[in-house]
């Protein structure tokens, strides 16, 4: 029998205009619950992500009760995590902990040239809006590495503070005469202990060749 029918089971208490608002209803709250689940696969999968949880519909006002600190890595401006840290929760009116962990290449660079001339500087600074926390001492803990397939034409200088910042010099060339670029993608991991856990910000760069040809031409020389 038809749902907005006289005798529709536990619908038939209800007039035909009421048994209509009742079915949208339950359509909207079906689809409203389809599209926060979908929303929230990814944040339900990984709850310490906080951007996906801040996307998800319901979630927001847990994660701003809850995530007594949190921590921001940038590269070169650009937001590449946010998550965060601890089981803490927050007491009334207290501030929630802010870190951030800020990683720069010299003048936003993202290729270096295996020639063993061109160098890259990588600068890294961590910040927090509570200064009894350290930051600077956290800072000068900055640790750096590097990963990817040619990872042994990478060499790194030797870290040290500068402005506050801790800064590394990098540069790259083939190993020995033989070697060949058959991978151009590396990683310059750096990585920070903030309150007892690694948190690494990667810096993905390109290496580049400066091949050149050189012309050679003969010309006879008649006595």
């Amino acid at each position: 029998m038809h749902p907005l029918a006289p005798d529709s089971g536990p619908l038939a208490f209800y007039s035909r205009n009421q048994r209509l608002v009742l079915l949208l209803f339950w359509g909207l709250a079906a689809f409203l619950l389809s599209a926060s689940l979908s929303c929230a696969d990814d944040f339900l999968r990984d709850p310490t992500r906080l951007q996906d949880g801040l996307r998800t519909t319901g979630w927001a006002p847990v994660i701003a009760g809850t995530a007594a600190t949190v921590v921001t890595i940038l590269v070169n401006g650009s937001v590449i995590l946010q998550t965060s840290i601890g089981d803490d929760k927050l007491e009334p009116g207290e501030e929630p902990t802010k870190w951030e962990f800020d990683i720069t290449t010299e003048d936003n660079r993202t290729t270096l040239v295996a020639d063993g001339e061109d160098k890259l500087w990588i600068y890294a600074q961590v910040l927090c809006n509570k200064p009894a926390k350290r930051p600077g001492l956290v800072t000068k803990g900055i640790r750096f590495g590097v990963e990817g397939t040619h990872a042994d034409w990478i060499t790194l200088g030797r870290p040290t503070m500068t402005g506050g910042r801790k800064a590394i010099r990098i540069k790259a060339e083939p190993p020995n005469d033989d070697s060949e670029l058959t991978d151009e993608k590396f990683t310059i991991t750096v990585t920070a202990t903030i309150e007892g856990q690694s948190m690494t910000g990667p810096v993905e760069l390109t290496l580049e060749t400066n091949d050149f040809i050189v012309e050679v031409s003969f010309e006879e020389v008649r006595p």
